[in-house]
């Protein structure tokens, strides 16, 4: 029975406050771009709303020019006599203005309705072009400032170097070279073998404008070298820590976690804008060797570049050490053997692997050991050597040469493959298949060379619980049937 895995709030919790970090920051980060497309965005829809606001306006103005004309229409009639009013009742100058007013304030009412989208885009889209400009030019002001301190930092570090160590270690250091002193030996015009001693610059590795320097001037800092290594250790765990957590991590984070230099903390303007973002799918890190799924057994996790790419170096070129144990349909004629061809995805099912002749020039390269480690009669226990790791390799290569995982539903080990047709052992079978609910493989042993300190490692496992329990059936069902 497979049960459900038991959900860590804490995870959640972490893992929706770095998704809303993360979102956050590059909202922060991208936003100049994004207020400048808005803007573009809003000009264009803001001069459509501004032409088709013509259109209307149009047919708003030849409706008051039509009503201005009636009423100096009424006016001259009025004047002429053509319209009577009725006793008592005027029509004055004043009151004809304020019917020419009353028309046009009505006029203009009608047309500011008309035009108040287009309008009210346009200044936000002025806005956002202004924001954006805001925002780049303080970005920009806080590099420069940045830079500034950084070179007058720098030239106090180099007045100390020099004053210190003196003036040839600063320039050693303005000019980015390392003096180094070769000595070579000639024999002199009287045959006598004198030492000769020579200076040569070389260049030396460029450091990031970004650099620290952690040394005295710094409040944590000690006279103890191992102190310090082991501190500025702490630190960087904290700070890896902190990035997986809340998906991001500033420069002035770092620099505010290694202490203050003279009780001031170091900062730099840019400091809130540079920084380092987490991606759990960075492909310069993870998984540097895997095994397919319900496959139980031994992973090589990466947790830098240069691991990943040593690693990666080692599995390419056929230098690792991999042994399977795995359970197959069916006895071996040779108690040892060799598979070799080509794996590529099978022609008619895309979930499967298949095998092609060598020379067929379908598939990769494939080349898979075997060696039976205990036979079961009708299923055999077998150890396998990679040479290559090819996806499903182990699995397709068993079932081209006719031995199918015990329990590999993908490939036809869920059948009853080998055998009597007698209930009780279809029974047996059916209980097998309930202890170990998986293809029968384990990733035992990998060997391979540390990355750092080149020392050759082995790692072993031993047989999950499912696949010991499994074993243990067919050894008892084996003592009581015999073989046959």
């Amino acid at each position: 029975m497979k049960f459900l895995k038991k959900i860590d709030k804490t995870e959640i919790v972490e893992t929706m406050t770095r998704a809303a970090s993360k979102c956050g920051y590059k909202l922060k980060k991208a936003s100049p771009t994004i207020m400048i497309v808005g803007a573009a965005i809003g000009g264009v829809t803001a001069t459509v709303l501004a032409c088709k606001a013509t259109i209307k306006a149009q047919d708003i103005l030849n409706e008051h020019y039509a009503q201005v004309e009636s009423i100096h229409t009424a006016k001259k009639q009025i004047e002429s006599g053509e319209i009577q009013l009725s006793e008592g009742e005027t029509y004055t100058e004043k009151d004809y203005k304020s019917d020419i007013t009353t028309t046009y304030v009505q006029t203009g009412l009608k047309l500011a309705k008309v035009y108040a989208p287009a309008v009210t885009l346009g200044a936000v889209s002025l806005g956002c072009m202004f924001g954006s400009h805001r925002i780049m030019s303080r970005r920009n002001a806080s590099l420069t400032a940045a830079y500034i301190a950084l070179d007058k930092a720098f030239e106090e570090y180099k007045s100390r170097v020099s004053d210190r160590f003196g003036s040839r270690v600063q320039e050693e250091l303005e000019h980015n070279i390392k003096t180094v002193e070769l000595e070579s030996k000639r024999t002199n015009e009287q045959g006598v073998e004198e030492t000769i001693k020579e200076y040569k610059d070389i260049a030396m590795q460029h450091t990031s404008p970004y650099t620290c320097i952690f040394d005295e001037t710094v409040d944590t800092w000690q006279p103890d070298n191992m102190l310090n290594r082991n501190y500025l250790f702490l630190m960087e765990q904290a700070a890896n820590k902190r990035l997986r957590t809340q998906g991001h991590l500033f420069l002035n984070d770092v620099l505010a976690s290694l202490g203050t230099h003279g009780g001031v903390t170091l900062k730099t303007p840019e400091g809130q804008i540079v920084g380092w973002i987490y991606d759990p799918n960075d492909p310069t890190v993870g998984l540097v060797h895997r095994i397919d799924k319900d496959t139980s057994g031994l992973l090589v996790v990466a947790k830098n570049a240069d691991a990943k790419t040593h690693l990666g170096k080692q599995f390419f070129n056929k230098t690792t050490q991999r042994l399977y144990n795995a359970l197959v349909w069916g006895s071996f004629q040779d108690e040892e053997g060799c598979i070799e061809g080509n794996i590529a995805r099978h022609p008619k099912d895309r979930m499967q692997m298949a095998v092609f002749p060598p020379d067929s020039g379908i598939g990769k390269h494939a080349v898979t050991h075997y060696r039976v480690l205990e036979n079961f009669n009708y299923v055999t226990l077998v150890e396998c050597r990679l040479e290559t790791g090819r996806t499903h390799q182990i699995r397709a290569h068993m079932k081209h040469i006719g031995h199918p995982l015990f329990n590999d539903e993908r490939y036809g080990g869920n059948e009853i493959l080998r055998g009597t047709q007698f209930s009780k052992y279809k029974q047996f079978i059916q209980n097998c298949f309930a202890v170990c609910p998986r293809q029968a493989l384990h990733a035992r042993t990998l060997g391979f060379i540390h990355p750092r300190s080149g020392q050759e490692m082995y790692f072993t496992s031993e047989l999950p619980a499912d696949m010991t329990a499994l074993l243990e059936r067919w050894r008892s069902y084996t003592a009581h049937r015999g073989m046959e």
